[in-house]
């Protein structure tokens, strides 16, 4: 009778490890799954110069993604964006807003405005990835998201 009692708890161990063990593997599995998930470039962050500018409002809005408008030169430390574009009439203050951005995040998509072409070389070297020259039309925004990755 002893022996069966033991030769039972032995079986209830050995079986409880191996239980144990693939529960921990499932949540392993599933922690690589999680942590793999691409990301999703439809959060954006917007600089504008005022809150006039409501043709530029209206173009995000139509484009259903989720932004946020900012009209001064602080980057909300709260906010996490994975597109940034920096769309006012001030080439500094564009110039500036965006290096900040790419010392935050390398991977942040950054798009920028350029008002006179002579800048064009010194965005590029901060590691802006598209510029647009001149007005923001829906075509130019849409065009400058290629090469973006939209998930979900």
């Amino acid at each position: 009778m002893e022996v069966l009692a033991v030769g039972s708890i032995i079986a209830l161990m050995v079986l409880g490890y191996f239980l144990m063990d693939r529960i921990g593997m499932f949540f392993v599995e599933n922690n690589e799954i999680i942590q793999k998930k691409p990301e999703d470039r439809r959060t954006i962050l917007i600089y504008l110069d005022n809150e006039s500018d409501k043709e530029l409002f209206q173009l995000f809005e139509n484009m259903k993604f989720s932004y946020y408008l900012i009209y001064d030169s602080n980057i909300p430390e709260k906010i996490e964006f994975r597109t940034f574009f920096a769309i006012s009439h001030d080439d500094a203050e564009n110039l500036f807003l965006c290096r900040q951005v790419r010392k935050k995040s390398k991977n942040t998509w950054i798009v920028a405005r350029i008002n006179d072409y002579i800048y064009a070389d010194i965005y590029r070297k901060i590691g802006v990835n598209k510029v647009i020259v001149g007005d923001i039309t829906q075509d130019r925004i849409v065009e400058s998201l290629q090469g973006v990755t939209f998930n979900g």
